[in-house]
């Protein structure tokens, strides 16, 4: 029988089909695929690692397909095939063995109905059953669809394995693998540079290739040149599929290609083509016209320097045509070159300021230089002038009425034109300050290099204090040669500035165009100071002084007389104290003012520096006799000691005749020198006049107004200091000798006044009839007249210093008399020797004395011992010890700590008898003591009494053994040299006492050294006599100290008095010294006296001079410059 279509048999059958063929195709399929990309990834190692050429790639790929075909029908089409309906009963069976029974047959009478021998009714019990048994839901699904592990696996492992291989390979490997049968060009896969390509003659050149597509797979390069084959190359890089070989030049043809695998790209060439350059080039150079330098023209083609401001032409031909060409700056610009007619490309430029330059030139087809060379050029620049103050190089303090003499040096690198004084008046002035021209105005070239002074300058003046003003010194036209260095001075007249504070600076200006630049030196100040004023206060205060001395020495006059009455005992010393008070304080008012007048003359530049060095030296021995003398007087009258009181006295007498002598021979002398400073001041101008119109002469032409004017002012200015001091010649006084050595020792001078005022008369004429020839040779005659006027005056100064009047020089009696002092000192220090001698000896016989002394307290020390030793007990331990140690140092010939042991050993012996015996007194006068204990008290109270009697003979003062006859007349011999040592000095002391009142140099405190050593040599020899050697030998040395005190103080002022006679030699000649370093302080005070030589001093011959400036003209090495000015600089220090 059949089922109804509808039964559940049918509809569970479909259902377990469907279920069977789903897990069939994915089951099938998993297995297909994996197979199918297993040999796909198979294929694709192979050919990655052996590069499988295309032939066997395809047949490889044919396999491939015949694997996946087989595949495909194994695990797909041939399993979906015999999937009948008995075959998924069966299937059900064995997943459902409660189904076996009754499915299949189940199946089989529902196609074939009962069969033979089967009833229908047990067919369809059977098929009701089978119904029954498929109704529960859980038969629906009986088949699970999911693949078997092993092909999930499989398929899951392939696809990992190819999607790494998509993730690290590149498209074109599987292509070949693929699609072998496509021929890939590489230049698809990988980008090529430069490929075919024209370039540059030596160029770099990098041929570079990169995968299109991330790979890491590497590329092979082949290169060929003309003459050669293929040849595989090494990259010089290669890093990310990026590869890179490098051509330091490229110089021949060359062809390239890449090759991967089987595949390799086209031939690629590179040829180099010659960059076009300029085959010659030249630099023009056009100067600035103010630098005077003519044009210059050289090759070109590298660094170029130039002056600021000059203009370059830049000319260059070509090495082939050209397309373009261009000048590039370092900032970024462009210049154009400009084609000219001839076929040169021109450029030109002005210079302005460093810089970098390069041309770039494009041939025709377009090929330049990839590397141009970077030139640089300079601008060198036209540098300031510069400008030094040579001298004065430090602020200086001067009077108005003389000229300032003003070195100076400039340098410019193109040239000067002019140098220029800058004045400021810094402080307010009593007298006014004259008119300055502005630059330009009023310049005269003669005022420097040896003129007389700046110009003067006419005209109003601003009003406004402070204000800066400038004017020319010295000026260069721009028709003569160019002057690039200028070593020149001049003197400044400051006599119309009157008293101040200026500041003054120099200035050059050079020749730069359109505007010229200026270099200033450092700024100086100049102290304008009433010098004559001061000289006036000190020879006040100096006459004063002098007053007050006269008055003094009356005083002292008075004292010595009524100290040798009091000597004499012809009257008493009541009064003396109230006498010497007012003497002694007019002693402390006349240092003070001595003081005071050496800081006045300190000062002064009138003074004459030897005459302070004297005053100084009076000074000091005036505070000398102040606190020394005085209080040594004022000791001995308390004492009583006249005579000392006498002596001391005398010396003072002594101290103020000196100064008397010395202040009115200085005041007379002082007088001279004036005179010979103001001659000096009229030499110097009268040279200067000369030398200006000299120069004048030389140069032919006529004067200007203002230099007439400045020529006759100086003349004018002349004139009246010969009246003035014709004049003060008149007024000295006329002193008329009162002895025959004084009208011997008198000298007269004849000073050439008239001749002198004649011939400027005569100068002035000359002057204002323009007869400049004439004036010339009128100024050289004064000139050397004005000399003559000098020369007589500085030779009557010099006479009357006051020690050029005596025959013999002080320095060399002093030297005389260090001479004999010397031999004192010497034959002193053998008295000195000698006593030593005798002291010797007596203390050699006193270390005999007690060497015996000793060795009798050994013995008496030692039998002490012994009889402790025979007392009935012992000692206690730490006196016997103590005793013993007494014996070792007496045996051993010497006391250190004997006394110190000999007192504990009494008081351990007291100690210890008032144990033994009670009262050790009674016990030795007691009858009633047993003999044993008396015996053993005496001799206890023995040795007592022994070490007390050892430590009184230690404690007595060892004499000395009687002299013995030879000793006696060695004492003897001793103070008979010692007397005749003390003779000497006597001597010496008078010699000393006649020196003391001449030379100022010496001081008191000589004199009294030596009295001191006298009175100590006396002492000592009265000692001798008494045969005492320590007094004696005490005394001499003092004696030989004072001496020795004395020879220092000697010599030193033996050194001041050369240099006080050296000074007198200079005395009469030389400037005064009014100019000097400025050191701060009020005006006219703290001026420290830096004398400078005058202009005419160190001024060489004429002749000379303009030789030497001619060479300072000349070229010398740039690296010399800097070390000639400063050497100019140091000269003038």
């Amino acid at each position: 029988m059949s089922l109804p279509s509808e039964s559940i048999l049918h509809g569970r059958l479909r259902s377990w089909r469907r279920q069977l063929l789903v897990k069939l195709l994915l089951e099938g399929g998993l297995r297909s695929v994996s197979v199918f990309f297993g040999a796909v990834l198979l294929l694709a190692a192979c050919d990655r690692l052996f590069a499988i050429p295309q032939a066997g790639r395809i047949a490889l790929f044919a396999v491939e397909a015949i694997l996946a075909a087989a595949a495909v029908f194994k695990f797909l089409a041939w399993p979906i095939f015999s999937l009948s309906r008995r075959s998924v009963l069966e299937q059900v069976q064995q997943s459902r063995p409660s189904l076996r029974q009754h499915l299949m047959s189940a199946w089989e009478f529902s196609r074939g109905g009962t069969g033979e021998g089967v009833s229908e009714d047990l067919v369809q019990a059977h098929m009701t059953q089978t119904e029954r048994l498929l109704v529960p839901a859980e038969l629906e699904k009986i088949f699970s669809i999911r693949p078997s592990a092993a092909a999930a696996s499989t398929a899951l492992l392939c696809a990992a394995l190819f999607a790494a291989a998509l993730r690290f390979g590149q498209t074109s490997q599987w292509e070949r693998v693929l699609a072998p049968w496509r021929e890939l060009p590489l230049e698809e896969l990988l980008w090529i540079e430069p490929k075919d390509a024209r370039l540059a003659w030596g160029k770099e050149v990098n041929i570079q290739a990169g995968w299109k597509a991330p790979s890491q797979e590497r590329v092979e390069l082949h290169l060929k040149s003309d003459s050669e084959v293929w040849q595989a190359q090494k990259w010089d890089f290669e890093e990310g599929g990026r590869f890179v070989y490098r051509i330091s030049e490229l110089t021949e043809n060359l062809e390239y290609r890449l090759r991967w695998k089987d595949a390799r790209s086209p031939a690629y060439k590179l040829t180099p083509v010659p960059y076009p350059q300029f085959a010659e080039m030249r630099y023009r150079v056009n100067y600035p016209a103010y630098t005077r330098r003519p044009d210059e023209e050289f090759s070109g083609g590298g660094d170029l320097s130039a002056t600021a401001g000059s203009r370059v032409i830049f000319l260059g031909k070509p090495s082939a045509p050209l397309k373009t060409a261009a000048l590039h700056w370092g900032d970024g610009s462009r210049q154009d070159f400009r084609l000219t007619s001839a076929g040169d490309y021109q450029l030109q430029f002005i210079v302005r300021q460093n810089a970098t330059f390069y041309w770039r030139l494009d041939g025709a087809d377009g090929i330049s230089d990839p590397e141009p060379v970077v030139h640089e050029l300079f601008a060198l620049p036209d540098e300031p002038p510069s400008i030094d103050l040579v001298s004065p190089a430090f602020e200086v303090a001067i009077s108005p009425l003389d000229p300032l003499p003003v070195f100076y040096a400039a340098g410019d690198d193109f040239g000067l034109t002019d140098i220029q004084i800058l004045i400021r008046q810094v402080s307010p002035r009593p007298s006014g300050v004259p008119n300055v021209s502005e630059p330009g105005e009023g310049v005269d070239p003669g005022a420097a290099e040896g003129a007389a002074a700046p110009p003067a300058h006419p005209g109003p003046r601003s009003s406004a204090e402070g204000a800066a003003r400038a004017f020319s010194v010295q000026r260069f036209s721009p028709s003569d040669a160019v002057v690039k260095e200028q070593n020149g001075h001049f003197a400044w007249d400051l006599s119309e500035f009157g008293f101040g504070v200026l500041e003054m600076s120099l200035r050059a200006i050079d020749n730069r165009s359109p505007q010229p630049q200026m270099g200033e030196s450092a700024k100086n100040r100049l102290y304008l100071i009433d010098f004559d004023q001061m000289h006036d206060s000190v020879q006040e205060q100096m006459g004063a002084l002098h007053g007050l001395v006269e008055n003094l020495a009356s005083k002292e006059k008075n004292l010595r007389e009524r100290l040798e009455k009091i000597v004499n005992n012809l009257e008493s010393g009541s009064e003396w104290g109230q006498m010497s008070s007012e003497a002694d304080a007019e002693w402390k008012e006349a240092a003070a003012s001595f003081e005071k007048l050496v800081e006045a003359m300190e000062q002064d530049p009138y003074t004459d520096p030897g005459m302070v060095e004297a005053f100084r030296k009076l000074a000091e021995n005036f505070d000398f006799a102040q606190e020394r003398l005085l209080p040594q007087s004022r000791q001995a009258a308390q004492s009583q000691d006249w005579k000392k009181a006498q002596q001391v006295r005398e010396v003072l007498s002594r101290e103020l005749d000196k100064a008397r002598k010395w202040m009115a021979e200085g005041r007379n002398f002082q007088q001279y020198k004036d005179l010979a400073s103001q001659s000096e001041r009229m030499s110097q101008a009268g040279e200067d006049l000369k030398s200006s119109l000299q120069q004048l002469e030389q140069s032919g032409e006529a004067p200007s107004p203002e230099t007439l004017e400045r020529l006759e002012k100086s003349l004018e200015k002349i004139r009246e200091q010969m009246q003035a001091l014709a004049e003060r010649i008149e007024q000295i006084p006329k002193k008329k000798p009162q002895t025959p050595e004084e009208e011997a020792q008198q000298k007269i001078y004849q000073v050439p006044i008239g001749d002198a005022q004649s011939l400027s008369a005569q100068l002035d004429a000359a002057l204002r009839r323009g007869d400049w020839q004439k004036a010339a040779v009128l100024a050289e005659r004064l000139s050397r007249e004005l000399e003559k006027i000098r020369n007589t005056l500085a030779e009557a100064a010099q006479g009357a210093h006051p020690m050029s009047r005596r025959d013999n020089l002080l320095s060399q009696e002093m030297e005389q008399a260090r001479a004999l002092w010397q031999e004192v000192a010497e034959q002193q220090s053998r008295s000195v020797r000698q006593i030593q001698q005798l002291e010797d000896e007596r203390l050699k016989r006193l270390l005999e004395a007690q060497k015996e002394l000793l060795k009798e307290l050994e013995t008496r020390q030692a039998s002490l011992i012994a009889k402790a030793g025979g007392l009935s007990a012992a000692l206690h331990p730490e006196t016997l010890r103590l005793m013993n140690s007494v014996l070792r140092e007496f045996a051993q010939r010497r006391v250190v700590s004997a006394p110190d042991n000999l007192s504990r050993i009494l008081q351990g012996l007291q100690a210890e008898s008032g144990r033994r015996f009670g009262s050790l007194d009674k016990v030795l006068a007691s009858t009633e003591t047993a003999a044993a204990l008396r015996a053993d008290a005496l001799m206890f109270s023995g040795v007592m009494a022994g070490e007390a009697e050892i430590l009184e003979l230690l404690r007595k003062e060892i004499k000395s053994p009687p002299s013995t006859q030879k000793e006696m007349e060695d004492f003897r011999a001793a103070g008979r040299q010692q007397g005749e040592t003390y003779d000497r000095a006597k001597s010496l002391a008078q010699k000393m006492r006649d020196l003391s009142s001449k030379s100022v140099a010496l001081p008191p405190s000589v004199s009294q050294n030596l009295d001191s050593a006298q009175e100590d040599m006396a002492l000592a020899q009265k000692e001798l006599e008494a045969l005492q050697s320590p007094p004696a030998l005490e005394h001499a040395a003092n004696a030989l100290e004072k001496l020795a005190q004395g020879m220092e103080q000697m010599e030193s002022a033996s050194r001041e008095q050369k240099s006080m006679e050296s000074g007198m030699e200079r005395s009469g000649a030389g400037r005064p010294r009014t100019l000097r370093q400025w050191t701060g302080g009020r005006m006219g005070t703290s001026v420290g006296p830096v004398e400078l030589p005058s202009d005419k001093e160190y001024r060489p011959p004429q002749e000379v001079r303009q030789e030497v400036m001619q060479s300072l003209q000349e070229k010398y090495p740039k690296a010399y410059e800097q070390g000639i000015k400063d050497y100019f600089k140091q000269i003038t220090k």
